[in-house]
């Protein structure tokens, strides 16, 4: 008998033990990760020599990692493998894609940085795809407030476009940023790469709002996908005349939700995001 009264562990566990399991546990998982990640691509190093060279401030996220972290089952037309890097955590938080267009108006800019800065007060992780325009000005409004993460359309090491690089590094290092691809590390990007990751980002979303886009723009490739995976999608309303809310206009008038502020966005994202947890929710408020 202890001096307390109560008999010692038949199995005392040190904490230490039981922590550098944990971590072995850890190393496993990574080098595991790195050689699936290396099978699949072309570089002709041996696995070990591979995951040797492997930054060291990269992760290799699998379907099932995502799916764990969104704490969603099943994720459709999703890639297998992910390099990531940043902080993965914000992933399980409510997401909210913001995309558009390259050359938006000045409108379009000021709507993108206002709805990028109040989703992330609100503790939203804001998505898009780093890209020049809407993207790039909704990823680095977010950061300034909280949570957001860039799903590049090239390598990690050669993301699109060069010009948004410095905004990727303060992601990276921020502590509540994330740069995502699906592709070779190295490989710089493909004008096939960018339908592939506008999947990918409404696959990560909540919910998908479009601001700016002409009836040709890349970003309907990314409504028409969250339409495919049941995501809820909104648009904003622009002039009639302006070229670049023909898509947008278009889209309200197929059926998605016309936004007119942020809150309004935040009350859809709430709908959604208990779905996700409980897709029962739904039928229990019938």
């Amino acid at each position: 008998m202890h001096a307390t009264g109560h008999p010692p562990s038949l199995n005392p566990v040190p904490e230490q033990e039981a922590l550098e399991r944990e971590e072995d546990l850890r190393r496993q998982r990574r080098l595991l990760r790195i050689q699936q990640w290396h099978a699949q691509s072309t570089n002709a190093q041996t696995h070990e020599a591979y995951a040797a060279s492997f930054p060291f401030d990269v992760e290799i996220l699998a379907k099932e990692d995502v799916e764990a972290l969104r704490q969603e089952c099943f994720l459709r037309r999703f890639p297998r493998l992910l390099l990531a890097r940043g902080a993965l955590d914000i992933l399980s938080r409510p997401t909210v894609a913001i995309v558009g267009s390259r050359a938006p108006t000045l409108y379009g800019r000021r709507m993108a940085a206002l709805f990028g800065s109040e989703l992330a007060k609100a503790g939203i992780t804001v998505l898009s795809g780093g890209a020049l325009g809407i993207d790039g000005i909704a990823n680095k409004a977010a950061l300034a407030h909280g949570a957001t993460c860039a799903i590049v359309g090239g390598g990690l090491f050669c993301a699109h476009p060069r010009t948004n690089h410095p905004l990727f590094e303060a992601m990276a290092r921020s502590g509540r940023g994330l740069i995502l691809s699906q592709f070779p590390e190295h490989e710089c990007a493909r004008p096939w790469h960018f339908p592939c990751r506008n999947q990918t980002i409404a696959q990560l979303a909540d919910f998908i709002l479009v601001i700016e886009a002409s009836p040709k723009s890349g970003s309907l490739i990314t409504a028409e996908a969250a339409l495919d995976a049941g995501r809820d999608l909104g648009a904003l309303p622009g002039e009639l005349e302006n070229p670049l809310s023909r898509g947008t206009n278009a889209l309200i008038a197929d059926g998605a939700f016309c936004i007119r502020s942020p809150h309004e966005v935040l009350e859809r994202v709430a709908v959604a995001h208990r779905m996700r947890k409980s897709p029962m929710a739904l039928f229990e408020s019938l």
